[in-house]
């Protein structure tokens, strides 16, 4: 998980909106325009009727600069533009070319809500994913799904701005868990699918959801080529290399133990590798 941890985007995050971003400045504390922007968003879309079209919907410059207080165009420049040093646009322009190759700085601050916004989904799926044993690649690809989903539920008008534009930190995450068969505009179409469907499923589970794109997101995986199968055999030799290690050093309970647990498990693959083969 510390690859996760250290993505391009996840540092940029860190590092642009720190460690109170969700929440307003206290009291004496000047606001910061990059997350002063990103609040302005939500509440603008959040005001709109809800017939609006929200993939197509437009914010314009003069809303932003009414809602921040910014009154001129620098401030928005100098934060979400394209040569703006700590910029989502200047990170991934060659990256995410279709989404921040155009000048429009408005689509930048978007997209830069998303990450926002989403943050705490994905820091409680980090967490998660690090409380337990080592996850799949599979399981990892499929609670990042689930929490998109979750977060798009939430947060549905945001989710479907800019044409169903997932948030880049996600389509990284996704593209580290497929090892590199994913590329990142195979992932940002994927993702930008989960939140469509997300969004148009309204009341629908997270499961619901995942189960809808399953089939894509094994094929964007590769799960079941043989390269996967081959990186599945390598694992669990490693982790029978480390209980080999381990037994002699182990007393005669600890031994039944681990035997009783690893027996049962290795039986029922036997038998599955049988039934196929029959």
């Amino acid at each position: 998980m510390t690859e996760l941890r250290r993505t391009p985007t996840s540092l940029w995050t860190e590092s642009a909106f720190g460690t109170r971003s969700l929440n307003a400045p206290p009291d004496g504390e000047r606001p910061k325009p990059r997350p002063q922007f990103c609040r302005a968003v939500v509440r603008h879309l959040a005001e709109m009727d809800g017939g609006t079209d929200f993939a197509a919907v437009r914010i314009g410059r003069d809303e932003l600069k009414r809602r921040t207080g910014h009154q001129g165009e620098g401030t928005l420049y100098a934060t979400f533009g394209p040569n703006a040093q700590q910029s989502l646009a200047s990170l991934l322009a060659a990256e995410m070319g279709s989404t921040f190759a155009v000048r429009d700085a408005v689509r930048h601050v978007l997209a830069e809500t998303k990450v926002w916004s989403h943050r705490p989904h994905r820091d409680g799926w980090l967490a998660a994913l690090e409380d337990g044993a080592a996850p799949s690649r599979r399981f990892a690809a499929e609670t990042l799904v689930r929490v998109l989903a979750d977060w798009t539920a939430r947060n549905p008008r945001l989710a479907r701005s800019a044409g169903h534009l997932p948030p880049p930190t996600a389509v990284q995450d996704l593209c580290v868990i497929s090892g590199g068969r994913a590329s990142s505009a195979d992932a940002r179409v994927f993702l930008a699918e989960v939140v469509r469907v997300a969004a148009g499923f309204e009341g629908a589970s997270a499961q619901a959801v995942l189960n809808a794109v399953h089939d894509d997101l094994m094929r964007l995986l590769a799960i079941g080529h043989s390269d996967y199968a081959d990186e599945l055999v390598r694992n669990a030799r490693e982790s029978l290399g480390e209980i080999e290690y381990m037994w002699p050093h182990l007393g005669p309970d600890e031994r039944e133990r681990v035997a009783t647990r690893l027996g049962p498990i290795v039986g029922d693959l036997y038998r599955r590798m049988d039934k196929d083969e029959s």
